[in-house]
C-alpha cells in the first residue's frame, strides 16, 4: 500500500485534549486539516508497532481518501492536525510528498 505523505507527528497528551493514548500497531484511521484549510480529510496513518512517548515526535506514512481534491495543499513543511471529529489529537508537518498513485487499485 502507498502513502500519499509522511508527515512528524507530535500526539497530543491528555491534559492537551489528546487521546488516553497513542495509537500503536495499526492502521489507525482519522481526519486531517492542513495549514490555515478549514476542510477535515479522511486519512489512514501507518503507526509503528512499538511504543511511542508523548513527547516523541515520528515520521508516519499517511494515506488520503481522496488526494486529488487537495493536492494543492500538499506542500512540504505544510502543517498538518490530526483529529477525532473537531478535537485535534496530533499536530506535525509533512516532511515528505509521494507521487501521486494512478488509482485506487495501488492502494
Amino acid at each position: 500500500m502507498r502513502a500519499d505523505i509522511s508527515v512528524r507527528l507530535r500526539w497530543y497528551q491528555p491534559s492537551e485534549g489528546g487521546r488516553q493514548s497513542i495509537p500503536v500497531g495499526l492502521d489507525y484511521r482519522a481526519t486531517a486539516r492542513i495549514g490555515d484549510d478549514d476542510s477535515y480529510w479522511s486519512v489512514k496513518l501507518f503507526m509503528p508497532d512499538s511504543s511511542w512517548a508523548w513527547d516523541e515526535q515520528r515520521d508516519i506514512d499517511t494515506l488520503f481518501l481522496v488526494r486529488e481534491e487537495l493536492e494543492q495543499l500538499l506542500k512540504k513543511g505544510a502543517p498538518i492536525y490530526i483529529t477525532e471529529g473537531q478535537r485535534i489529537v496530533a499536530e506535525g508537518s509533512i516532511v515528505e510528498v509521494f507521487p501521486q498513485r494512478k488509482s485506487l487499485d495501488e492502494v
